[in-house]
């Protein structure tokens, strides 16, 4: 009987995407602008490793 994993991976799946929009949502805009230049400071220099 397959329908009871495959209905609590999916729920869990959409619960982390939910979850993850609801923190992204309510952060500052601020926030979220530093994040990206963060992002995209990372990936045009590859040998900074932390930040």
């Amino acid at each position: 009987w397959r329908f009871p994993p495959f209905l609590t991976s999916s729920l869990s799946i959409v619960s982390i995407i939910l979850t993850l929009k609801v923190i992204t949502e309510s952060m500052p805009k601020e926030r979220r602008e530093e994040i990206k230049t963060q992002l995209l400071l990372a990936q045009t220099n590859p040998g900074n490793k932390g930040l």
